[in-house]
């Protein structure tokens, strides 16, 4: 009667040791489950800030190259004028340009996009890789 009782216990303990086992197991794939669910959205939010970010470069693309040609413009003024008067008002329009520009580097990240911040745009990407 003893044997019977002790492996019946055993038994139990056994039974106890499997479902336990098999509850952590659970819970570690449920956890990573989560973990990867997590990475997908990180990953969704960074691929929804990737056009936003691809227009804003647009938008200072468009600015570089008018504030480009602007300068390039003066310069050919500048270059073809004849009287003194004309060489001063072509040289006071390419020191505007050349300003414009110089004033778009130093500002670097922090000017407005179009409906958007640049920093903003990278510092979530950022954050999101």
């Amino acid at each position: 009667m003893t044997v019977i009782l002790v492996l019946v216990g055993l038994l139990a303990l056994v039974g106890v040791w499997v479902v336990l086992t098999t509850n952590t197991f659970i819970r570690a794939r449920n956890k990573v489950d989560e973990a990867w669910s997590g990475i997908d959205v990180q990953l969704k939010r960074r691929h929804d800030l990737v056009p936003n970010l691809v227009e804003t470069v647009k938008g200072y693309a468009e600015h570089e190259s008018a504030t480009l040609a602007s300068v390039t413009q003066a310069r050919s003024a500048a270059m073809g004028a004849g009287t003194r008067e004309e060489r001063g008002a072509a040289e006071g329009a390419g020191q505007r340009g050349l300003g414009a520009a110089a004033l778009g580097a130093r500002l670097g990240g922090h000017r407005r996009g179009p409906g958007t911040w640049v920093t903003e745009a990278s510092v979530a990407l950022s954050c999101v890789a």
